[in-house]
């Protein structure tokens, strides 16, 4: 028997112990053996795209919600081939939205993650955790943010997306887009009341990410670094008026004037300098 198949009979054969367990149910109605073959040719016919075969293996019995030895459901495999036919009859049968791969994430985040924004109201209206998080605590939000995906974000947003939730690493959305310099989803999260003033683990808020992100991308004599930090920093600032915009914009401006190295050590000073003074409870003006 070959290792897919092994540990294909472990994970419906775990699967049935469960389903008895909660049911109290003694039996099942196929054999394990017959439903293997079901659910491992349900799972061809998905990938396949094959909607009749898909209808006649889920009328014979075929688990909708079995997974494959990557631990992938036939609904995951859905949405990355961006089959919306296929998601919604999945989703009809009792396809579960709430299931997630090894690193924690759901179909929501998996659709976000491969831009399939078509399918993402499909996914919410079937009640996909919106506000679900992956192993490292990051919402589909903060995927589609860090990504500077602006559709993506407004739409999340709109559809009720908390903006202030914070991954394990104290980052929120805001700052995941500032820290690449994305100024329109930046623009966007302001927009809708995103907390400028959290700071993550390492006491870095969204100003200071940006801030770094232009340090860590820095090119001596290359603008398009410059045109894209340039406006999130000013936006953030406008966000921050207890901050004495002009000065903070005059020493990241003379910055980019120096050498790669000195332009470095002049970013990482202002940055601990706001640190220290968010710390002391003390603005900048």
């Amino acid at each position: 028997m070959k290792k897919y198949q092994i540990l294909s009979c472990l994970l419906v054969l775990h699967g049935y112990i469960m389903h008895a367990a909660q049911e109290g149910k003694e039996a099942v109605v196929l054999s394990l053996q017959d439903q293997i073959v079901l659910d491992n040719e349900l799972f061809d016919a998905v990938q396949n795209q094959n909607i009749e075969k898909i209808m006649q293996l889920l009328a014979q019995g075929a688990n909708v919600n079995a997974r494959t030895m990557i631990g992938w459901t036939m609904l995951m495999e859905a949405v990355s081939i961006g089959n919306v036919p296929i998601i919604q009859l999945l989703l009809t049968a009792g396809a579960n939205v709430h299931a997630r791969t090894r690193n924690g994430h759901n179909v929501l985040m998996q659709a976000v993650l491969q831009d399939e924004i078509g399918i993402l109201p499909i996914l919410l209206a079937a009640e996909a955790g919106i506000n679900d998080t992956n192993a490292y605590g990051e919402t589909a939000l903060m995927l589609a943010a860090g990504d500077g995906n602006v559709p993506v974000v407004q739409l999340l947003i709109n559809a009720g997306a908390d903006i202030n939730l914070v991954s394990q690493e104290g980052n929120t959305a805001l700052m995941d887009a500032a820290f690449i310099g994305a100024f329109e989803v930046v623009h966007i999260l302001l927009q809708a009341e995103a907390d400028v003033k959290i700071c993550n683990h390492e006491g870095f808020s969204a100003l200071m990410l940006s801030i770094q992100g232009l340090q860590d991308q820095y090119i001596p004599g290359d603008r398009s670094v410059q045109d894209k930090y340039l406006p999130t920093i000013e936006i953030l600032l406008d966000a921050m008026p207890w901050i004495d915009k002009p000065s903070i914009l005059n020493v990241v401006k003379q910055a980019l004037l120096l050498d790669d190295e000195a332009c470095s050590r002049s970013l990482d000073g202002l940055i601990e300098l706001i640190i220290s003074l968010n710390q002391l409870g003390i603005g900048l003006k």
